[in-house]
């Protein structure tokens, strides 16, 4: 039972997400979040791509440590 707008946007818009909102998350905040979720993991998905045509040893470095970086923001924006 939704008693007001806001309630019930968020009681529709639950299912249809990947992750469940964070504790007191406002639904602007949490649709915010899980836009964000998305692009880092296309920005992962790519960045993938682009080690495995890599050939030079020194430049996979450079992208391995991309990678860890983006695994990390996508854990921060997926922990509820």
């Amino acid at each position: 039972i939704a008693l007001d707008m806001t309630g019930l946007y968020e009681k529709l818009l639950a299912p249809l997400m990947p992750r469940q909102s964070r504790v007191g998350e406002d639904l602007s905040h949490y649709v915010t979040r899980m836009d964000q979720l998305q692009i880092k993991q296309r920005e992962l998905e790519k960045t993938q791509a682009r080690l495995s045509r890599e050939k030079q040893f020194n430049r996979k470095v450079t992208i391995n440590a991309e990678l860890r970086k983006i695994k990390q923001d996508i854990q921060r924006l997926a922990d509820a």
